[in-house]
């Protein structure tokens, strides 16, 4: 796997998967309350829609607070990929480009085709039709060492 984009129903506590060798970014983007904590360092709270990067090796704990929760999830191997995640308040009209944009509110039109909040769209640009709130994620191959 050199990528993974996907979404997480956050239902219980619990612990992350262990994703070795890779980087992870975990963005909130449903629920009050959600707080993680990495190799038993206390818990840090994660407001929604503010991109938390971390190594995937690391032990990682996840508490949901004040009810259920969803994530938006990127992860990249580390040393082949990496990748950019970034929240994108626009307004109507506003050009949006990418390699992956998830609509989190309002919407945007690609090649004629109309996203909502929870559509996703890989490797086109789009123009936001309403106000919206846009996760763009950019992905790179990474620089050899």
């Amino acid at each position: 796997m050199l990528w993974q984009i996907s979404i997480a129903e956050l239902v219980r506590d619990g612990e992350f998967s262990d994703y070795a060798g890779f980087d992870r970014v975990f963005t909130p983007v449903l629920g009050d309350g959600i707080a993680l904590s990495h190799d038993g360092e206390p818990f840090l709270p994660c407001p929604v829609l503010l991109p938390q990067p971390f190594a995937g090796e690391r032990r990682t704990l996840c508490r949901v607070g004040g009810g259920p929760g969803r994530a938006f999830n990127v992860i990249t191997a580390r040393g082949r990929h990496q990748a950019t995640v970034a929240v994108l308040r626009v307004g109507a009209g506003a050009a949006l480009t990418g390699d992956v944009l998830h609509c989190w509110s309002g919407g945007f039109v690609a090649d004629g085709l109309a996203t909502g909040p929870g559509d996703s769209l890989v490797g086109a640009g789009a123009t936001a039709s309403v106000a919206s709130v846009v996760i763009q994620v950019r992905l790179a191959v990474a620089p050899a060492s």
